[in-house]
């Protein structure tokens, strides 16, 4: 993948995650998730998971540890580093425009940018689940 400019891969998005940022050709969303969430056990493709929330890593965890401040906020997103529901807490927050921590491995500032740069995206689930589904590496945002 190549490296978007200003976008989110340098922000601390590991490989084989989810990655989102604005490319040199426009306005890209490239979604890459986790091996273990894109098919179903007859190896179809599988969408994103409604009830995502317990199987995210920080369910069991301290909830106070992402909703920290400053330097903690890379610390916490560790814990989104290889959680295998990390683009439906992602979609989550920025449908609901979620105002504080770290949901779906990005601070409240990386998603205030990411809907400001892409205010015309009317379901950030829909967007996620359809490219999902495709299999597609990257979908268009206008």
């Amino acid at each position: 993948m190549t490296t978007p400019a200003g976008g989110v891969p340098a922000r601390g998005f590991p490989s084989g995650c989810l990655s989102l940022g604005k490319h040199t050709r426009g306005n890209i969303v490239t979604i890459t998730t986790m091996g273990s969430r894109t098919s179903d056990s007859d190896g179809a493709r599988a969408g994103l998971v409604a009830d995502w929330a317990p199987q995210g890593n920080c369910a069991g965890g301290d909830p106070d540890a992402l909703f920290v401040r400053g330097a903690a906020q890379q610390q916490a997103k560790l814990i989104c580093a290889k959680c295998p529901v990390v683009a439906e807490c992602l979609a989550d927050a920025l449908d609901n425009r979620t105002e504080f921590g770290v949901w779906g491995g990005m601070t409240e500032r990386e998603r205030r940018a990411m809907l400001r740069r892409h205010g015309n995206v009317a379901s950030w689930w829909s967007l996620f689940n359809e490219h999902r589904l495709r299999g597609t590496a990257a979908a268009k945002v206008s």
